[in-house]
């Protein structure tokens, strides 16, 4: 199921029903980024300091996004064949860890790459590349341990998991990004 979707999706459910089951779910993922948002404009005089670092705001929130749904999938998966149990989180939160560290130290050095050719600026992209590093940690996380606590309060980790990956990993994402930039922001 996806995030939202319930058994009363099929064609002869009332549209209030199924919007009824929906609804709350968007409204966590809508109510995470107005705090996105906001989150974003505390960081405003770095922002204008350095305006470069937005172009790299879509990048650093779909990386995190892809990155925890991933995870997710793998365990929401595994939560319904019976192929994880509850007592597997540790396992499956070190196995997550390892995963992202390796995509997140080939994500980083490419983003490095990319961003000190095009911004002619290796101390720039160094902490663009730092950020998305525990990003994708903090993405791979979110996204494997979600499942779980939903699952544990007796929740459907396939209907309900999306929203809170995506709202938390956005808001975590720009948090890291913007602190890491606000930190470095003397070197540039």
């Amino acid at each position: 199921m996806m995030a939202g979707i319930t058994e009363t999706d099929i064609p002869e459910t009332s549209l209030f029903k199924v919007s009824r089951a929906r609804l709350p779910w968007l409204l966590v993922a809508f109510g995470g980024e107005i705090i996105s948002g906001y989150l974003m404009s505390r960081f405003q005089a770095s922002i204008a300091q350095l305006l470069s670092v937005v172009f790299f705001v879509p990048l650093i929130m779909a990386v995190g996004g892809n990155v925890g749904n991933q995870a997710a999938v793998v365990v929401i998966r595994g939560l319904a064949t019976g192929e994880i149990a509850l007592a597997d989180t540790r396992r499956r939160l070190f196995h997550e860890f390892f995963v992202a560290f390796i995509n997140g130290l080939f994500l980083a050095t490419l983003i490095f790459s990319i961003s000190s050719l095009w911004l002619k600026n290796s101390k720039q992209g160094f902490v663009i590349g730092l950020s998305l590093i525990i990003i994708v940690e903090n993405a791979a996380f979110m996204g494997a341990v979600i499942p779980f606590i939903l699952k544990k309060l007796g929740i459907d980790p396939a209907v309900a998991t999306s929203p809170f990956i995506t709202t938390s990993n956005d808001i975590f994402g720009l948090f890291i990004y913007f602190s890491l930039i606000t930190l470095f922001l003397k070197f540039f």
